[in-house]
């Protein structure tokens, strides 16, 4: 019998300690004391990765964590926890591991799936060797990954492609739809919420996968055994868009820490590579995570890079002032270059030191950027281009003129230009064949980026401006709507996504614009509530009282605020959860197919026109 099940507690985690409670929960059930093996496959390797430790896995007997799809060493002698997506492809693993009785991978199984398997699947579970060995079989509804604690991912990089393509069929997109859909109902039932949904009501996309959202629950409500109650007297908001919902903000520089190092350099999965200077003068090549592990980072990510700068300097000084490095601060170390080479030369203080080092080079490397060539120019260009103001507040009215002049400066990076087109096009309301022609030719660039800048269309983005007296009058770009702690020139634009949950909180967004995909259960969906408290709690490490417990954390104010982007989902967009729980105290959680840079944003917009292999 297939168990399914959601801890009535869990409603009062965030998204990591959810998915953590869930999995040692699974690891602690089946161990009994002895040891054991955990099996996970790509997909459950990552969510494990991302909320437990090896440590936290080893303290619950579990003497080994092997990959599934790898080729592995058979221990007959020791029972397996299986811990897998229900995908035909690991399936198919598991039946092969026991396909020999003789010769089994693993003496019992205990098998654990994300979510519900298909029938088919079942029934060849049940047709195959393996089932002689299996001792337990559930489904703990854990597939998405907590990619931090506010954000999380459906890991369905293949969405914006499929979403947009012209090439993609009917059957296919909707194929997508689901299993992203199957994946936030998963976040849903983890967190034991039933959201009100919402969608914008311009977007097929959204609307479709927000119909599938919302039948996936009500059918998981209709089970028995399954623990899932969620909060009639405070449900929770859900928002669902797609990339062609916001298609400028992927496009523009960011000038905060994780969102600039991100853009810059290369980070792939929060794994960034870099050369390392060790005390003695050695170089060694080392590979860094950059996660809400690492709490100079945690601190650091979401300030403006010149802040940033000034923190990890202060934090820095501190760590000095803290150690008696009094006679070292009487060398004068005064900048980021000094610092550095400093804090190579103190091997008793490895750890802290290799943090501080990675994060000062990080920054130094970003100003260093910043001061260089003309990344300020062309960021400032954007914002104005983006805001439809300069930093005065003045209707910007020379986009053309200083487009046309960047463009032609040939030490700047062609994808740097296609950017700058790009925002161009989006923010004026697109160009006139002539003029959009013309700045192409300026650029210099091959028939791909052509098409790149056409397929745009294909995410509803007008590259045409209707003429004088046609259909519409031109008119002059809108002025975007500007946050209240906008402090700096760079920093004045902010994602659609901040605004739209702002409206959430406040209880302003449009109806006839984003609208319910079914009523409310209560009138604390989605609209304004007082600072009353809620059943949920804020993580236990946020607190800043010490004395009080974990398990007594401040409450936040009213229903969670969700909010899903299909497509992909930018650094600024994630931002904007924290910002916003941080003005609100409501908590708002970003999630969406995967995270993308702005270089990852314009290989996606170039391949539309490629067929799916």
């Amino acid at each position: 019998c297939l168990e399914s099940g959601v801890a009535p507690s869990i409603a009062a985690m965030s998204i990591k300690e959810a998915a953590k409670t869930k999995i040692m929960d699974m690891v602690r059930e089946t161990a009994q004391g002895e040891w054991k093996v955990l099996v996970v496959d790509s997909e459950t390797l990552h969510i494990v990765s991302s909320v437990c430790t090896m440590s936290d896995i080893q303290d619950e007997n579990i003497t080994i964590v092997e990959n599934l799809g790898m080729a592995r060493k058979p221990m007959p002698d020791m029972d397996a926890i299986y811990f897998i997506t229900p995908h035909m492809e690991s399936v198919s693993c598991l039946i092969k591991d026991f396909e020999n009785l003789r010769k089994p991978m693993y003496k019992k199984v205990h098998l654990f799936f994300t979510s519900r398997l298909t029938q088919y699947a079942l029934t060849e579970i049940k047709q195959s060797n393996v089932v002689q060995k299996v001792r337990t079989m559930k489904e703990i509804n854990v597939e998405y990954n907590p990619l931090e604690s506010q954000v999380f991912l459906t890991d369905a990089p293949s969405a914006f492609h499929l979403s947009y393509s012209p090439s993609i069929s009917t059957s296919v997109r909707n194929s997508e739809f689901e299993t992203v859909a199957n994946r936030i109902a998963s976040t849903c039932i983890a967190l034991n919420e039933y959201p009100a949904i919402r969608y914008p009501r311009a977007s097929p996309t959204a609307q479709a996968v927000a119909n599938k959202v919302l039948d996936i629950l009500d059918e998981f409500a209709k089970l028995k055994g399954t623990g899932y109650k969620p909060s009639k007297e405070s449900q929770a908001t859900m928002l669902v868009m797609d990339r062609s919902t916001d298609p400028l903000s992927p496009l523009m520089h960011e000038y905060t820490y994780q969102a600039m190092i991100n853009d810059l350099f290369t980070i792939e999965k929060n794994r960034y590579k870099h050369t390392q200077t060790t005390g003695k003068g050695e170089k060694k090549d080392v590979e860094v995570l950059l996660n809400e592990d690492d709490k100079v980072f945690a601190e650091l990510r979401h300030q403006f890079i010149g802040d940033a700068s000034e923190e990890v300097s202060k934090k820095f000084q501190e760590f000095m002032a803290a150690n008696k490095m009094a006679g070292f601060q009487k060398k004068g170390a005064a900048d980021l270059s000094q610092m550095s080479e400093a804090l190579r030369a103190m091997p008793q203080y490895n750890a802290v030191i290799q943090k501080y080092s990675l994060h000062l080079d990080l920054v130094q490397k970003c100003m260093k950027k910043h001061s260089s060539g003309s990344l300020e120019e062309i960021a400032t260009l954007e914002q104005n281009m983006a805001m439809g103001e300069d930093p005065e507040g003045r209707q910007f009215t020379t986009a053309n003129q200083q487009l046309t002049r960047l463009l032609q400066q040939p030490q700047i990076d062609e994808n740097e230009k296609i950017r700058l087109l790009m925002i161009y096009l989006i923010t004026q309301g697109g160009a006139s064949d002539s003029v959009r022609r013309n700045l192409i030719s300026l650029m210099g660039v091959g028939l791909d980026v052509e098409q790149s800048i056409r397929n745009l269309q294909h995410m509803g983005v007008s590259l045409v401006k209707a003429s004088k007296g046609l259909f519409r009058k031109s008119k002059k770009p809108e002025k975007r709507r500007r946050a209240g702690d906008a402090m700096y020139d760079l920093f004045r634009y902010r994602p659609l996504m901040y605004f739209l949950g702002q409206d959430i909180i406040d209880g302003k967004l449009s109806n006839e614009d984003y609208p319910y995909i079914a009523a409310p259960m209560a009138s604390s969906g989605g609209v304004a509530v007082s600072a009353g408290k809620s059943a949920r709690r804020k993580a236990g490490w946020t607190l800043k009282n010490k004395d009080k417990p974990a398990n007594e954390g401040p409450s936040f104010s009213g229903p969670r605020v969700m909010m899903f982007m299909v497509g992909g989902m930018t650094y600024s967009e994630m931002r904007s959860v924290y910002e916003l729980t941080k003005s609100s105290n409501r908590e708002v959680i970003a999630g969406s197919t995967e995270v993308i840079t702005p270089s990852r944003y314009l290989n996606k917009i170039g391949d539309l026109e490629t067929a799916v292999a």
